[in-house]
């Protein structure tokens, strides 16, 4: 599960606070109740990532970002639908086939 930035600060600010995972996971069950609480994994994992960049911010992503705009949109639409066109055609031919 991934947490707001709000929530992960909050796990940090308590950790630091209690040094105890217990008692963060307790004071995030009341203060998000309808959250997921944090496992001792995940707060040893943000403890580190704050230990060593002091920041709680997802990690800068690398590689190319996926850009998908509308026109390319209902370019693999059109080309998904003229496929679906194409091998039910096929199929149906070659059914044919045998039914003779």
């Amino acid at each position: 599960m991934s947490f707001s930035q709000e929530q992960r600060v909050f796990i940090v600010e308590h950790y630091f606070s209690s040094r105890s995972y217990a008692r963060v996971v307790d004071e995030f069950r009341r203060n998000y109740p309808d959250v997921t609480v944090p496992n001792n994994s995940t707060i040893t994992r943000l403890i580190a990532r704050f230990s060593e960049c002091e920041s709680v911010a997802d990690k800068k992503r690398t590689g190319r970002p996926a850009i998908l705009t509308p026109a390319k949109l209902a370019e693999t639409r059109a080309d998904f639908c003229l496929n679906l066109f194409v091998e039910a055609e096929s199929g149906l031919a070659h059914f044919a086939k045998f039914q003779k």
